[in-house]
């Protein structure tokens, strides 16, 4: 399901499949599950489930079929990423690296309103 974490649903849903491919539980070839159960399993629209899906394709991650589903990407043993994947994981790294960032910060005020029994946390100088 995606959660309120302040990254939009269909990055959450697209990180999930993009985590079962990179798993090994979606192998190259095999079929994704139908738009109807992603919309079931994640708990959310079609439109979310589509974003995601197209994310995965511009990160040549997945390939699709009309009428047919979407399938994990066959890949050759010695093929390059895509440089739409490098800059989609890059991506990624900077979205988690950024939300570390703000998680750090929002520890540092709590451990700072601990530490000063009057609440004022303490000053910087």
């Amino acid at each position: 399901m995606a959660e309120w974490s302040g990254r939009p649903a269909y990055q959450q849903v697209a990180q999930a499949l993009r985590d079962q491919i990179r798993a090994g539980s979606l192998r190259p070839g095999t079929q994704l599950p139908s738009l109807a159960d992603l919309m079931q399993e994640h708990r959310v629209s079609s439109t979310v489930v589509r974003m995601a899906l197209a994310q995965l394709r511009a990160d040549g991650l997945i390939v699709s079929h009309q009428g047919k589903g979407s399938f994990v990407q066959e890949r050759d043993a010695g093929a390059q990423t895509s440089p739409a994947v490098e800059r989609g994981v890059a991506k990624e790294l900077l979205a988690s690296l950024d939300s570390l960032q703000d998680r750090l910060r929002q520890l540092e005020e709590r451990v700072s309103r601990l530490e000063d029994p009057a609440g004022r946390g303490v000053s910087k100088t």
